[in-house]
C-alpha cells in the first residue's frame, strides 16, 4: 500500500512539473487541424497537407528550400536518414522523417536559415500560438528538440527520464513503445520556461539560425522518428509575410538530404524548392 501511495505521489509530481507541456497519444487524440487557426510548418507532408485542407491561406512553409537559403543540415555525418516504411501520426503512408544516429559518437541536424536567406518575419506569433510535433521511437534514450524564436533565443525540449548530455533536465517524455505521441508546448510556457517569444517585435526574423535541431545522443543505431513539426495559432493573413520571405530566390537547384547541391543523378531522397522527393 506505501509503495502504492508513492507511485500515486510521484506521479502527481510528475504531471504538475509537466503540467503546461502535453503529452498524449496521436492515435487517441489526433490533432485536426481546426479551419480557425494559421499554421508555419518546418515539416509536414504533402499528402497530410491536402488530406486537412491547408492551402497557402493557412499554412505558410519555412522548412528546407535550397531556392531560399533554407536547409536540412546533418552535422558532420553523425547520423543518416533511413527508410520510412510506416504510417505518420495522422496514418498516411511515409510522410515522416526517421532519424537514426550513427558511429560518431554524438548526432545532430539542424533545419537552418542561412546569413543571406530572405528574411521570415514570425512576429504575428504570439503567445495564443504553440508549438506541435509528433515523436515516435523504442529508445530509452534522451532527446532534445530545441527551437529558437526570432532574435535568438533558444527553447531546449528535452524527453527522456533524465538530462539530456549536456546536462539540461528533462521537461517531460513519451512511452517509447513505438507508437506516435503528440508534443504541445504552448508559446505562454515556452516564454515563462525559456523566455522563447516572438513578442510582436517586427524586429525579431529568422535569418543565420537554426529553426529547429534534433539531438539523439551518441548511441550508433538509436531511431527517432518524428512528424508534424509546426506552429499553430488563431488565423492571420499570411500575404505580407510571403512577400517579404520571397523577396529574393537562391535559384531552381536541387540539394542532397544534408544540403549539399547535387544534380539528383544517383537514386535518393533530395529537397527541390522546398519539397522531399525520390529518386
Amino acid at each position: 500500500m506505501k509503495k502504492l501511495l508513492l507511485l500515486i505521489a510521484a506521479a502527481a509530481i510528475s504531471s504538475a512539473s509537466y503540467a503546461q507541456l502535453r503529452v498524449s497519444m496521436a492515435e487517441e487524440n489526433p490533432f485536426e487541424f481546426p479551419a480557425s487557426e494559421s499554421y508555419v510548418g518546418i515539416f509536414l507532408g504533402d499528402e497530410t497537407r491536402a488530406n486537412f485542407g491547408l492551402t497557402d491561406a493557412n499554412y505558410l512553409y519555412i522548412g528546407p528550400d535550397a531556392d531560399r537559403g533554407r536547409n536540412l543540415w546533418v552535422w558532420d555525418g553523425s547520423s543518416h536518414f533511413g527508410e520510412t516504411p510506416d504510417l505518420n501520426s495522422f496514418g498516411i503512408p511515409g510522410e515522416y522523417m526517421a532519424y537514426i544516429v550513427g558511429s560518431a559518437g554524438w548526432s545532430g541536424i539542424g533545419y537552418n536559415i542561412a546569413k543571406d536567406a530572405p528574411v521570415l518575419d514570425l512576429s504575428f506569433i504570439d503567445s495564443n500560438w504553440s508549438f506541435h510535433l509528433a515523436v515516435k521511437s523504442t529508445s530509452k534514450e534522451t532527446f532534445t528538440f530545441t527551437i529558437t524564436d526570432g532574435d535568438g533565443t533558444e527553447a531546449q525540449l528535452v524527453l527522456g527520464d533524465g538530462p539530456n548530455g549536456d546536462g539540461v533536465a528533462a521537461v517531460g517524455n513519451f512511452p517509447r513503445d513505438g507508437e506516435w505521441y503528440n508534443i504541445e508546448a504552448p508559446l505562454d510556457w515556452l516564454e515563462d520556461q525559456f523566455e522563447f517569444t516572438f513578442g510582436g517585435d517586427a524586429s525579431k526574423c529568422y535569418a543565420d539560425k537554426n529553426m529547429l535541431v534534433v539531438l539523439a545522443g551518441g548511441v550508433e543505431g538509436t531511431e527517432i522518428d518524428f512528424d508534424a513539426a509546426f506552429y499553430h495559432g488563431p488565423k492571420v493573413d499570411f500575404t505580407g509575410v510571403r512577400s517579404v520571405s520571397a523577396a529574393a530566390a537562391f535559384g531552381n537547384t536541387i540539394y542532397d538530404i544534408t544540403g549539399r547541391q547535387t544534380d539528383a543523378s544517383r537514386r535518393g531522397l533530395y529537397i527541390r524548392e522546398g519539397k522531399k522527393f525520390v529518386k
